[in-house]
């Protein structure tokens, strides 16, 4: 599998184009949902393959000339502890959006959610509805990023709130704000010579763990990360 780094920002230059070399997704341990899993990361795969086409040449500065798009695509979120713990592992899993542009509206979904150890992932029941705006405005360039990339992230403005469940009763209430940039980047069938859109932002909020032995104590931690989604 895809080993994430537990720096997620830019997300894309991390744990897509710079991780390790996927396996077959069967690395010693999915607390249930294997094959949920295993198509986590395909997905992932072909996420990070896409987002190989994206260059600062390829931000739209102009809206789409379509009105609507739908993508899916993938996330990870890391968490900056208050205290000197944390997760031990991220937050990983499958996401989708909805774009309007010409209503300026955004919506979506993070789903099919799991808790990576790297070693091991325990999958959390739970889905994260988002919604906001979406407007392709003109960005600075700068100089950070991949091969290019200005993450302005102006284009997506977005906030959503859910409770996710691990398998021993543990919660996790995240309250996440979303943002990103709108791309055109080349489709990974070489017989469409149309370029898709893709979306890569960042994602960042905090999250309240409740320890079901311990529901009068819950810990609360920052967060932060990342997503990419395309048509």
């Amino acid at each position: 599998m895809k080993q994430f780094s537990t720096a997620f920002i830019p997300f894309l230059c991390i744990a897509l184009t710079a991780c390790g070399t996927a396996g077959d997704g069967n690395n010693g341990g999915v607390t249930g949902g294997q094959g949920d899993f295993n198509q986590y990361e395909e997905n992932l795969e072909t996420a990070a393959d896409i987002a190989a086409g994206i260059r600062s040449t390829s931000r739209l500065d102009v809206a789409p000339t379509q009105d609507t798009a739908s993508m899916s695509g993938v996330f990870a979120i890391d968490t900056t502890s208050i205290t000197p713990l944390g997760i031990p592992g991220e937050l990983v899993g499958e996401m989708t959006m909805n774009a309007d542009f010409g209503n300026s509206t955004v919506s979506g979904q993070l789903h099919n959610t799991f808790l990576d150890y790297g070693s091991t992932q325990d999958p959390l029941t739970g889905s994260m509805q988002y919604n906001g705006d979406i407007e392709v405005v003109a960005g600075e360039t700068v100089s950070s990023g991949i091969d290019g990339v200005a993450p302005q992230y102006t284009d997506v403005d977005a906030h959503g709130e859910a409770t996710f469940t691990a398998p021993d009763g543990t919660t996790y209430n995240v309250f996440a704000d979303l943002f990103g940039d709108v791309h055109e980047v080349p489709d990974l069938d070489p017989t469409t010579p149309d370029p898709i859109l893709a979306v890569n932002g960042l994602i960042e909020g905090n999250v309240t763990i409740t320890d079901p032995d311990d529901v009068t104590n819950p810990l609360i931690y920052d967060m932060e990360g990342g997503y990419f989604v395309h048509e």
